[in-house]
C-alpha cells in the first residue's frame, strides 16, 4: 500500500506514479517487524520520583537503564541500544549502536544523570523524528498517577512504528499509585511491568 511520506521516510521508498498522480510525495508502506533496535527512555522528571539515594526511584532508575543497556550488548541476541533522557537542564540522545564503545557512551552519560525538570512527553515530543521508525522504545519512567501526558506520545510513536515497552519504577507503599496508568497502558495494548525499589 501507499501513505503519505513523512519525515524520516527513506527516498528509496517513494512511489512515484502515486507521488504524480496525487501531487504530493507517497510512499510505500512495506509489513516489517520493529528492528532489533533499542531506544532506552529514561525520565528523570524531579517530579515523578520519589525517595532518596538507593532507596529512591531515581537512582534505581538510572541503575536499569545501565543495566539494560549492559545486557543488550550482551549474550548470544547482541542488540543495538540508544539512549534518550534529560539530565539537569540537557537532553542527550546516544542513537542506537551495536558494540563495547556504545555501551561506555552510555554508561558514561548516565553517571552524572540528575533530576531534570523536562516531562517525559516533552521529551518524546521533541525527539519525535530523531527516535526513526520500526524501533523499539524501552520507557523507564517513575511517573504514575496524574502524569499520564506521555502515554499519548507513546500512542504517537506507535503511528510511527515504534513499538513500546514501559517500566513503571515505584516505592512498595506507592504501587498501588501506579494502578491507573497500567489499566491505561493495558487497554492500549502496552507491555507494561511494575517494578519496586525493594526488589
Amino acid at each position: 500500500s501507499v501513505r503519505a511520506y513523512v519525515l524520516g521516510d527513506s527516498i528509496r521508498h517513494i512511489h512515484w506514479a502515486s507521488t504524480a498522480r496525487r501531487g504530493e510525495f507517497m510512499v510505500k508502506e512495506m509489513e516489517q517487524e520493529p528492528s532489533g533496535d533499542i531506544w532506552i527512555v529514561l525520565d528523570l522528571q524531579r517530579a515523578a520520583h520519589q525517595g532518596d539515594g538507593a532507596a529512591g526511584t531515581l537512582e534505581y532508575s538510572i541503575i536499569l537503564a545501565a543495566s539494560m543497556a549492559a545486557e543488550m550488548g550482551s549474550g548470544r541476541e547482541r542488540r543495538a541500544a540508544g539512549l534518550l533522557t534529560a539530565s539537569g537542564g540537557n537532553v542527550i540522545v546516544l542513537p542506537p549502536q551495536p558494540g563495547q564503545a556504545q555501551l561506555w557512551a552510555i554508561m558514561a552519560a548516565l553517571a552524572p544523570a540528575q533530576a531534570t525538570d523536562w516531562s517525559l512527553a516533552a521529551l518524546l515530543r521533541r525527539n519525535r523524528t530523531t527516535l526513526g521508525r520500526r524501533h523499539t522504545l524501552v520507557v523507564i519512567t517513575a511517573a504514575g498517577a496524574n502524569q499520564d501526558d506521555w502515554v499519548a506520545e507513546l500512542v504517537q510513536a506507535g503511528a510511527q512504528e515504534l513499538a513500546s515497552t514501559v517500566l513503571l519504577v515505584s516505592q512498595p507503599d506507592n504501587e498501588a499509585l501506579c494502578a491507573p496508568i497500567v489499566a491505561m497502558l493495558q487497554r492500549l495494548a502496552v507491555p507494561v511491568q511494575v517494578l519496586r525499589t525493594d526488589n
